[in-house]
Order: C-alpha cells, then sequence, then structure tokens
C-alpha cells in the first residue's frame, strides 16, 4: 500500500485507482488502530488525507472514472505529513513500474 505524494494528474488510471484504494485502507487502519508506515504518517493528518481524497476523486471524474463513496474528514490538523520516501524516489519507483504515468514529466531540481 502506497500513497504517492506527486501531483494526481501524472498518475496513470491504474495508480490513480491504487492511491485512491490506499487512502481509504489508511483512513480504516487509522480509525481501527492499526499501526503502519502510512497509518503513523497521516493519524494525525486526517485533514490533509481528505484534501487528497478530493483531489483524486476529482481528477478520476474528470477522467470519467466511477466514483461512489466519500471518505470522513477531519479539522484536527492540516499539516501535510512528512514523506516516507523522497519525491525522486518516489518518481523513480513509479517509473520502474509503469510506463503509463507520466512521472517523467517532473523536473525535480535539489
Amino acid at each position: 500500500m502506497r500513497i504517492y505524494d506527486l501531483p494526481v494528474k501524472l498518475l496513470c488510471n491504474k495508480h490513480l485507482q491504487e492511491q485512491h484504494d490506499a487512502i481509504h485502507i489508511v483512513r480504516n487502519a487509522i480509525t481501527n488502530c492499526e499501526d503502519s508506515p502510512e497509518t503513523k504518517r497521516w493519524k494525525d493528518n486526517l485533514w490533509a488525507l481528505g484534501i487528497l481524497h478530493m483531489r483524486v476523486v476529482n481528477e478520476m471524474i474528470d477522467r470519467q472514472m466511477p466514483h461512489y463513496d466519500s471518505i470522513q474528514m477531519s479539522k484536527d490538523c492540516c499539516n501535510y505529513p512528512l514523506l516516507i520516501d523522497s519525491i525522486p524516489d518516489q518518481i523513480n519507483e513509479l517509473m520502474a513500474m509503469c510506463n503509463d504515468c507520466r512521472v517523467n514529466q517532473i523536473i525535480w531540481r535539489t
């Protein structure tokens, strides 16, 4: 399970759907007090997770992909959580897995 910190427009349909599913899995895991790197990362940042869900859903709708659920948003915290992997590492991971994602369009400057 992985929640990418990349613009959702760059994800192919498969990874966009996986991002959406991962958001719901993390939200449910937090609700059920389960522990993983992603749940630790998002636990105190549910507001940001809700915003990310909204961005993913809007992109799904733009691509005419079906969407039938919602996620409970929290106003507890509005900080974006720390990254588990750096943006360049996430880009490299997606580039190695998928030719359909447009992550090669990102120009990363350090």
